[in-house]
């Protein structure tokens, strides 16, 4: 029985360095892979992150890019969101009497934010 199959990307994916990737190769998902990011909070928050934690763990080589190292830069990009939404959810909740400061929070976080993550995978085909 194959437990890897070979697939290609139509746009591909963009790694740091800017190239593009199309061929890969992804093992068969096990009752684990569905299972686990269940678990995962941003899953609960939104569904869509299921597909994107299921691909991450069962995508085993994408071009010459390991889909390893992908993993790594969305788990990091993951926990950033959920500690973001946490600050965010502890301001709300102490402004309850006075929604302004949250939209204060909110401008002065945008504002001051950090810019594009150099680790992060840029979009294939250009800028989204």
């Amino acid at each position: 029985m194959r437990t890897e199959v070979p697939f290609t990307l139509p746009q591909g994916y963009a790694d740091a360095a800017g190239k593009v990737h199309r061929e890969g190769v992804m093992r068969l998902a096990t009752a684990r892979d569905e299972i686990e990011p269940l678990r995962d909070a941003a899953v609960r928050v939104n569904g869509a992150y299921l597909s994107v934690l299921l691909l991450a763990r069962t995508v085993t080589r994408l071009g010459d890019f390991a889909g390893e190292q992908f993993m790594q830069w969305f788990i990091k990009e993951q926990v950033e969101e959920v500690s973001s939404m946490n600050d965010l959810l502890a301001v709300v909740e102490r402004s309850r009497e006075n929604p302004m400061i949250v939209e204060e929070y909110l401008a002065r976080e945008r504002a001051g934010g950090p810019g594009a993550d150099p680790t992060a995978p840029t979009a294939a085909g250009g800028t989204l």
